[in-house]
């Protein structure tokens, strides 16, 4: 309690800063911290109707997913011990089932040149601007009723979400592409060039010949309920999500 103290934290897209100076300023134990509100996995993962819940996405789902979360479970399985030889076991010699789906999928798509990690990004703008908004509208069209008594199920505050047609004149989208396009190659350790003299030479190139498949409608179950927690719904998916899907 003799002692200065600068104490910060964040939540969500929240963040706060407390000083704390002995004799001067009330202390660390004068406030108590608010209950979280924890926003709702599916409000997250689906049904976005404020700015914080698509900033809470784009971290949680669409960096955490490809960024942290993939690689870590990569990292973490080959440390394991003996690894090649559980591997050959039926049993996979009780390494963790979902990770070794995980990787073995990074595996079987992991890049090697910069132009695939192009590739790779122009085809998740589709899954998460494109296919995600025409899934949720074939799952929920903008006509369809909860009810007998006729309750529209994209009512405030749900919205029905919008597909995007991609653009490389439009500056969000190219800078999407583009920056996952990095990412992706900084991941893998892939050396590129973020000039914009090389991007629109090149990178422009890259992008309109890469082969985007088409959206086909997929027989999946979209989770509405606001009292699914997130680590319920990915342990029922069994992937490591990173919300293209």
């Amino acid at each position: 309690t003799q002692r200065a103290l600068l104490e910060s934290g964040t939540l969500g897209p929240k963040g706060h800063v407390q000083v704390i100076v002995p004799h001067l300023t009330e202390s660390y134990a004068s406030q108590r911290d608010p209950p979280e509100n924890d926003v709702p996995f599916c409000t997250l993962k689906s049904f976005p109707s404020k700015l914080e819940h698509t900033i809470e996405w784009a971290r949680d789902f669409g960096f955490g997913g490809l960024f942290v979360n993939k690689p870590e479970m990569w990292n973490s399985l080959l440390d394991e011990p003996e690894l090649m030889a559980r591997l050959a076991r039926a049993d996979a010699g009780g390494l963790d089932a979902k990770k070794v789906r995980v990787v073995a999928k990074m595996c079987a798509a992991r890049p090697t040149t910069f132009e695939q990690c192009v590739h790779f990004a122009r085809c998740r703008f589709d899954a998460y601007f494109t296919n995600k908004a025409l899934q949720l509208l074939h799952n929920f069209p903008p006509d369809h009723t909860t009810d007998d008594a006729g309750t529209l199920f994209w009512a405030p505050p749900k919205r029905p979400p919008t597909p995007l047609k991609f653009d490389w004149d439009d500056d969000a989208h190219r800078a999407f592409v583009r920056n996952l396009a990095y990412l992706w190659a900084d991941t893998w350790r892939i050396e590129h060039d973020t000039s914009d003299a090389y991007a629109a030479e090149h990178m422009r190139r890259m992008v309109a010949d890469t082969v985007v498949p088409p959206f086909v409608p997929k027989k999946k179950t979209i989770i509405t309920d606001e009292s699914v927690k997130k680590d319920e719904a990915a342990a029922a998916a069994g992937e490591g999500g990173d919300g293209g899907d």
